[in-house]
Parts: C-alpha cells; structure tokens; sequence
C-alpha cells in the first residue's frame, strides 16, 4: 500500500469550488505515472493564471500541446488517460486546424498549485525550468519523466551512415540549461548512458524572448537498446519510426505517422521512399490501421495499439 507524503498535501483553499464539485484528485505521493506526465508537462506543457469574466475571476489552466498529424494518437489515446487517472478530471481536447497543432487542456485551480508549489514547475516561460526534487535519487521514476520529456520534446531519428537511414540518434530538446545538464548527469550515472550537449544555432522564441535552443544526442545501437531496456517510450510517433527499425533495419527519414503506420501493415516498403516516384495514399483509406495495430500491440503492448483506436 502507497503511504501518502505530507509534503504533496494542500491546503483546503487550494481546491476551487468548481474542483471540489468535479471531485479534482492530487497525487498524495511520487509514482511512476505522475513523473512520466511531469515529464510530459516540462516537454510540451504549460501553465497560466487569466483573469477574465465581469468578475475578472482567476482562471487556472494547464495544458499539453502536441502536432495535430504526429500526436494525435498519443494525446488521446495516452496522455489523456494519463491525465484523467493522476487527477479524476477529463481534459478537454482542442483541436486547432490553422497550426496544425491539439492541446489538452484541464482547468483547475488545485492542480496548478501542486505543480508550482509541490513539483516546482512555473507559470509561464520553462526557461530555467529543473528536473523535479521528488523523482530524484529513484531510478524507476527518473526514467519516466525522462519517457515523458522525450515523447514530447524529443525525437528519434536515424542517420545515413553509408546504407540507408540505419544508424539510432535520440535527441532531447529543451531551452533549459539546468534541466539537460542535471539530465546529462541521470543519464549518465544512472543508465550508462553518455549523451552530448550541444547548443543549436537556432533559437527559440517563447513569451517574446529568444532563447538558445540545446539539446542532449544519444547515439548508437548499444545506446538505443540501453534505452528500450530502461527507458522506452510511449508515443506512438516514436514507436512506428522504432518498429520499422526493428523490421527492415533502417527507417527513412521524413516520413509521417500516417505512411510509418502504412509501411507497418505491409502497403508500403521503405525502400520506396528512397526513388523520385510520390507517395500516394487514398485520403480515406484505413484499411492498413488494423494491421498497424495489431503489429504494434504484438511488440509494444496493448498501450500502442489503443493510441491508435482511440484516435
């Protein structure tokens, strides 16, 4: 039985009445499933207080942003999951066709709160955002707030090192010096992982500020097993690109979900996107989903095919 830790206890006036009415749920304790979606936050979440209304009443909101055509699946059919089983609320999916782009949004005073006062995440700009205190020292929950970062704020990729794109790369992404350097050490010292970090020439512009964008490079075959064993992943993005990987020993690069979970189902090869010839799929065609699925559920667990199913 999970003992609760007085440290992750709120006061009563931290719960709005709206939260009391829904029945918002905090964590009472570190978990495997709160540092994967705190990872999840720090990647691509964000926090703000509005004041809007008659009243100007304050208004709590915390969301998850994610690519409409990559992260659908993993939005609906994990994160928000994830979401509704930490704090018993259902998020609210905003799908934004002009930018391409969905959010999951919860609004709740209390679940804010936990964040800034008991995790130590800001409102606002993640700039010099940490790795969170509570999850350190466990390497269980290290791990998964390192899942969550990167399904979010991380890539996998695969270079052409001289036949086809076959060689593993693993970058984390992020304009907070602290949280990759502290990682840097995680990775290193906990999983016998040695990544690099290096500082992009682009920059990121968040709240109107430009920021050097960093990113720590793990890379390597041993690395990646290393990772799978350890780490893993939960995005569905992710996992296509590792299954086509695993099948044909290399994937091509540039390709989106909708073709990655073509070639898995058999309707095409990877080798096709190496020729001048366009790749054309029907708009409507979902024939190849189910096969998709089911090649995924087989390798990855039940959790990849249902990102899918869900969406």
């Amino acid at each position: 039985m999970t003992q609760s830790n007085p440290s992750f206890s709120l006061p009563e006036n931290a719960y709005s009445n709206w939260d009391k009415y829904r029945g918002t749920r905090i964590p009472s304790s570190p978990s495997v499933s709160l540092a994967e979606e705190t990872g999840i936050h720090v990647g691509d979440g964000s926090m703000g207080v509005y004041r809007g209304g008659a009243k100007k009443t304050r208004d709590f909101q915390y969301y998850v942003i994610g690519d409409l055509r990559e992260d659908i699946y993993y939005l609906k059919g994990y994160v928000k999951r994830l979401l509704s089983s930490l704090y018993n609320i259902e998020p609210v999916l905003d799908v934004q066709e002009w930018c391409r782009s969905a959010r999951l949004r919860l609004r709740s005073k209390a679940i804010v709160t936990f964040k800034q006062n008991v995790l130590g995440l800001p409102i606002g700009q993640k700039s010099n955002v940490i790795f969170p205190p509570v999850f350190e020292c466990n390497p269980e929950l290290e791990a998964s707030f390192i899942r969550g970062l990167t399904d979010t704020d991380g890539c996998l990729s695969f270079a052409d090192k001289g036949h086809l794109h076959n060689y593993p790369r693993i970058k984390i992404t992020s304009i907070s010096r602290p949280l990759l350097s502290r990682l840097k050490r995680i990775l290193s010292t906990d999983f016998d992982l040695h990544p690099i970090l290096i500082q992009d020439f682009k920059s990121r512009t968040t709240y109107d500020r430009n920021y050097p964008t960093l990113f720590l490079q793990i890379q390597g075959r041993k690395a990646l097993d290393i990772w799978n064993e350890c780490i893993s992943f939960s995005n569905i993005s992710k996992l296509s690109k590792l299954l086509i990987w695993e099948t044909y020993g290399f994937c091509p690069p540039r390709t989106s979900l909708r073709q990655r979970l073509a070639i898995i189902s058999g309707i095409l090869h990877p080798k096709e996107f190496y020729s001048s010839r366009p790749i054309i799929l029907e708009e409507n065609d979902q024939d190849h989903l189910a096969d998709a699925i089911r090649a995924l559920g087989r390798r990855f667990g039940e959790f990849a095919s249902e990102q899918i199913c869900a969406a």
